[in-house]
């Protein structure tokens, strides 16, 4: 439906109707995955003009995009998040204030923990993305070559999509301890990290297979890189 609105230019029926409307954005959560409301937001922004509502398009969408490891789980979550980040904006931005208010009026029938003050980050800042999966600490991190993919360890490695904020891979290799000094092979095929037990682990990143090297040292050596 955002599509063809957007092709046959009925700019107030897409705002009013679908991309700042509570009901069809929590039903499109519900249904299809966070990247897809965010495509319709993108498809939006690059076919209008009106450089007010672009403005208002991107922040509702960068509002989304930092509770994406929330919504994509969680979608009644979806009113708390836009309530507690977009709050600021309601005073200039009639679109986002429409929805706001009918976050009020209806986020409640999913979620009761409404906001009622400015609470989480809001878009514009240093936060472009909350990444989250490890039930432990992360203690190491790798960019891949082409900035594509972020690789972080704790007791398992966790490959993430930076253009969307999805977890792409999620490898655990059933370690006792816990991985430490991540290292990316130059093709980013890759990924070899060092246990505080002294094991080596070694990850093949497009297929997940993993192979775990005890310690290769004299006794009582510890192993304390890659």
């Amino acid at each position: 439906m955002p599509y063809h609105m957007v092709r046959s230019r009925r700019f107030q029926d897409l705002y009013e109707h679908v991309l700042f409307n509570y009901d069809w954005l929590h039903a499109k959560l519900s249904s299809c995955p966070l990247q897809a409301v965010l495509s319709d937001f993108e498809d939006a922004c690059i076919n209008i003009d009106d450089r007010e509502a672009t403005r208002e398009l991107m922040l509702v969408a960068d509002a989304l995009r930092l509770g994406g490891a929330i919504l994509s789980l969680y979608p009644d979550m979806l009113a708390p998040q836009l309530v507690g980040r977009l709050l600021p904006e309601i005073g200039s931005n009639k679109n986002i204030k429409n929805l706001l208010v009918a976050c009020d009026a209806s986020g409640s029938d999913h979620c009761a923990l409404i906001p009622l003050y400015h609470c989480l980050h809001t878009p514009g800042g240093p936060l472009k993305y909350s990444l989250e999966g490890h039930q432990f600490a992360v203690f190491d991190f790798c960019l891949t070559s082409d900035f594509r993919y972020i690789v972080s360890i704790s007791n398992r490695f966790i490959t993430w999509d930076l253009s969307t904020s999805d977890m792409t891979r999620d490898v655990n290799p059933g370690l006792e301890g816990i991985m430490q000094q991540l290292c990316l092979s130059p093709d980013n095929r890759y990924a070899a990290a060092y246990t505080n037990n002294s094991q080596s682990v070694l990850l093949n990143c497009l297929t997940s297979e993993f192979v775990i090297i005890e310690n290769p040292l004299s006794e009582g050596e510890v192993v304390v890189g890659v």
